[in-house]
């Protein structure tokens, strides 16, 4: 017989408050463990994450591809099995070029 054990996160590496600049790729983690093996549910602002062309799951991954300033949100990876569910949150940030503008040298003599 083997025993159930509760889904664990390893929180070794993992980044609190991620930030990235925009049109850039960051991989999000949930390296979680239990037996059996937990299944995972990734959410953004409390809602399923939409797999759509910039966001990809593959099971403890959630890759952000050419991040926008509006995947700037509360990610949060569920991982659950028979013997138990354990959540971990991520506050991605994602920042905005910001251009500056140099007004050409004007010389004004009076």
């Amino acid at each position: 017989m083997v025993a159930s054990v509760p889904p664990a996160i390893d929180e070794a590496n993992l980044v609190d408050s991620p930030k990235i600049v925009v049109n850039r790729t960051i991989l999000l983690e949930c390296p979680v463990s239990g037996n059996p093996v937990p299944d995972i549910v990734w959410l953004k602002n409390g809602h399923a994450v939409r797999i759509d062309a910039n966001m990809n799951i593959s099971g403890r991954y959630l890759e952000v591809l050419r991040a926008r300033v509006s995947d700037t949100a509360r990610y949060m990876c569920i991982a659950s099995n028979e013997a138990g569910q354990l959540r971990r949150s991520f506050d991605l940030q994602v920042l905005g070029l910001t251009q500056t503008y140099m007004s050409p040298n004007v010389d004004l003599n009076c």
